[in-house]
């Protein structure tokens, strides 16, 4: 199997992933008593407002045109399991509610806090890049995610 054989492959894995993704998430808002798929969407289609601008418009666009990563893909310039990724990276941090968490305990955190919450739970920076943007030190933004965690709701991590 070689060249555009092998692509279609690949690229069906990915999107079949992404679909993972969202079907998981759908059965546990099934076992929840949430209405389901469209119940999820709409969920996504608010939260989007949180994300950066470049991603809410990958988002948008994905849930707008079929979940067709080919034509993402295209407009942005990368292959199609770059724009899986990303997109179902940025749909787990939506989904995962940790950070509505935070903003329901936000006087308990700061400003610091919120920062911290906002960089790694849904711009999904890395630690490291949070102490960098925030100027203070990875054990700083490790101490305040532990804080995070502790609070009621924001259990889990998303292990970046």
């Amino acid at each position: 199997m070689a060249g555009p054989a092998l692509e279609e492959l690949a690229m069906s894995r990915v999107c079949k992933d992404v679909q993972k993704i969202v079907d998981g998430t759908d059965r546990r808002l099934w076992r929840t008593g949430a209405g389901g798929y469209a119940d999820e969407v709409e969920l996504i289609r608010r939260r989007c407002n949180l994300l950066s601008k470049e991603d809410r418009a990958l988002v948008l666009y994905y849930l707008d045109n079929g979940r067709r990563l080919s034509e993402a893909a295209g407009l942005l310039g990368v292959c199609e399991g770059t724009v899986a990724r990303r997109v179902g990276r940025i749909i787990r941090r939506l989904l995962d509610g940790q950070y509505i968490a935070c903003l329901r305990h936000r006087r308990l955190l700061g400003r610091l806090g919120m920062g911290v919450a906002r960089d790694y739970l849904i711009d999904g920076l890395s630690m490291h890049a949070v102490a960098e943007r925030r100027g203070v030190t990875v054990y700083q933004v490790r101490k305040m995610l532990h804080r995070i965690r502790g609070l009621g709701g924001c259990e889990g991590g998303s292990g970046r």
